[in-house]
């Protein structure tokens, strides 16, 4: 499975990194993010083995398709498709009841509205007042200083206008602020400007245009430029793999933990999972919907000869039907 998903790495992310940095010798294997790539082999065998997880992709069929359709006409890489996947298995009634992020792609308010997707009037538990997002960033603390947080939980019951949970316009705010994060200048050089964008959905590219110039040390664009000065690096190509440090070291007391790296204990992971799950739906999909999903079809060269689906038992979706997604593939 790890030669698969060497070469799953090269065709999603690799060779998307060596574009953006004009270093074609990001495209070897031996480029290639070692310990994320390890790390991406064990999500995808956990996610593999739940029939749960195979019905969860056939259920977000036509909107990870048209996820897909949206990224590839702004010129983003189809694996961002794998971030509401993450964030919501695409579902537009997912909602954080800490933060109160909500819909597909799992945005807090502020970050809702900086994106250009419609919130307003929303009721808090406690008030009579309708509140609308005014901030076009989370505040710094947020479980202290936001207005919909209180003890921990979130107070939002409700907005007479959301559009978090239309498809159409949170793919469009997510696209615009991802693409931010794909477009600059800092992250292409890096040699893992994939990986680096989708590690902003979680983390925030950069908010201290929006917070009076205050630096968010989580926010990858900061992460990533400390990791820099202080490892004296021009670029680095490896930096997820080499800060998934909690997840190895068990000394997360929280989600902001680092446990001695430089992202959040929260971020650490999100990029193989991320990864993983996407280069399962692309079997999944190039196997079961390549031709009702006309932007599936290019997948199929992955099910063939050396393609690397090959290693992956992928389940029809005759089997996903009758097995109703319970229990556990054997």
């Amino acid at each position: 499975m790890y030669a698969g998903v060497e070469q799953g790495f090269h065709a999603f992310l690799g060779r998307a990194n060596a574009q953006a940095a004009s270093d074609p010798t990001l495209e070897k294997a031996e480029s290639f993010d070692r310990n994320l790539l390890e790390w991406i082999v064990r999500s995808e065998t956990l996610h593999g083995r739940g029939w749960m997880f195979w019905q969860q992709l056939d259920n977000a069929r036509a909107d990870y398709a048209y996820v897909v359709g949206e990224l590839r006409k702004a010129g983003l890489p189809d694996v961002l498709a794998g971030v509401p996947f993450q964030e919501s298995r695409y579902k537009a009634t997912a909602f954080d009841t800490m933060l109160c992020a909500r819909g597909w792609w799992q945005f807090q308010p502020e970050v809702a509205k900086r994106a250009g997707i419609a919130i307003r009037n929303c009721k808090l538990r406690g008030s009579d007042t309708p509140w609308t997002p005014q901030r076009l960033a989370p505040p710094i603390n947020i479980l202290k200083n936001a207005e919909y947080v209180e003890n921990g939980a979130c107070r939002m019951q409700g907005c007479e206008v959301d559009d978090r949970v239309d498809l159409r316009s949170a793919t469009a705010g997510a696209i615009k602020l991802l693409g931010e994060a794909y477009a600059d200048p800092e992250l292409r050089a890096s040699g893992a400007v994939v990986q680096l964008t989708i590690a902003s959905h979680n983390a925030g590219f950069d908010n201290s245009p929006y917070q009076d110039g205050r630096v968010n040390v989580y926010n990858i664009r900061h992460a990533y430029r400390k990791y820099l000065k202080e490892q004296k690096a021009q670029r680095a190509p490896d930096f997820i793999g080499r800060n998934i440090t909690c997840v190895q070291q068990g000394q997360a007391q929280n989600f902001n933990d680092r446990c001695g790296g430089y992202l959040a204990n929260v971020t650490q992971m999100y990029v193989p999972y991320v990864v993983s799950q996407h280069l399962l739906a692309t079997c999944y999909y190039a196997a079961n919907y390549a031709e009702e999903f006309k932007v599936f079809e290019e997948y199929r060269t992955y099910l063939t000869g050396t393609g690397y689906c090959r290693d992956i038992k992928v389940p029809t979706r005759e089997e996903i039907a009758r097995r109703g997604g319970g229990g556990a593939k054997k």
